[in-house]
């Protein structure tokens, strides 16, 4: 899979609304430009779409729905085997059918030419007091709207298919520390410094736990991100390598995840 997208939303419109303007030659052309790259690639079996998300610069545009679904219909005539994804933030989902202020995609009107949806939490909220010992991805919270019982909300609004959504989660974690790099932000270094690393923010086992109950429930699978950061070599000493994908797995599975004792934070 190989995502693929305008850098915005504002770019996404332009190209979308270029379309029904010149003659109908601007899908064409993208759609050969494309497929002489799938060619040269065969073994990419499908593309997730994203970045189509209205941010807070954005204005309204009433026709976004039916010139994307032209834009699917273009592709899916094109590439009828290959895989075609969306991938939405889900902040976003709960901005766009909780409190709109802008209207939107309706999704019923370009599912059947969707595959799949990706819900992505990776930068749902970022890292306060607040979610140092329950991550960024809460199922409730007192000072945020961006929570997974929101999402679950939000989604039932959009039209969401649930045997079509997977969420994209978190496993590392973060900082509100903005120096920071990625590779830094990691579980090992949790374990190793627990004094320098106690106002990171961070799921525990058992919230991890949750959020793989969460995807079982309203959905039907999960993926996570950074997972290489995720102390693949099992130094923190837990019951098994990988312990915040595996607490999600075990989640997902009706599993309560052993307790690590050098990821107990206080």
């Amino acid at each position: 899979m190989v995502y693929y997208f305008y850098k915005t939303q504002a770019e996404w419109t332009t190209m979308l609304e270029y379309e029904s303007s010149n003659g109908g030659s601007n899908f064409s052309n993208e759609m050969k430009g494309l497929k002489t790259f799938l060619d040269q690639h065969p073994k990419i079996s499908g593309l997730i779409l994203s970045e189509l998300q209205y941010d807070y610069t954005s204005i309204e545009y009433p026709k976004f729905t039916e010139n994307f679904k032209k834009y699917l219909e273009a592709m899916r005539g094109c590439f009828p085997d290959l895989v075609i994804a969306l991938s939405l933030y889900g902040s976003s989902l709960i901005d766009q059918y909780i409190f709109p202020a802008l209207k939107w995609l309706n999704i019923k009107k370009i599912d059947s030419y969707l595959d799949f949806y990706t819900v992505d939490l990776v930068a749902f909220n970022r890292c306060t007091d607040e979610f140092k010992n329950i991550g960024t991805a809460p199922m409730s919270a007192s000072d945020t709207n961006y929570t997974l019982d929101n999402i679950k909300e939000a989604l039932k609004l959009g039209g969401f298919p649930k045997e079509k959504t997977y969420f994209k989660f978190r496993i590392s974690p973060s900082s509100a520390d903005e120096s920071l790099n990625a590779w830094i932000l990691n579980v090992e270094q949790m374990c190793l410094y627990p004094n320098q690393t106690s106002n990171w923010c961070a799921d525990t086992q058992s919230s991890f736990n949750e959020k793989g109950q969460f995807a079982c429930t309203n959905g039907v699978g999960f993926m996570v991100h950074y997972i290489d950061f995720n102390d693949p070599h099992n130094c923190c000493r837990c019951e098994k390598p990988y312990p915040s994908f595996n607490a999600i797995l075990d989640g997902w599975k009706g599993v309560d995840t052993k307790p690590c004792n050098s990821l107990t934070r206080l």
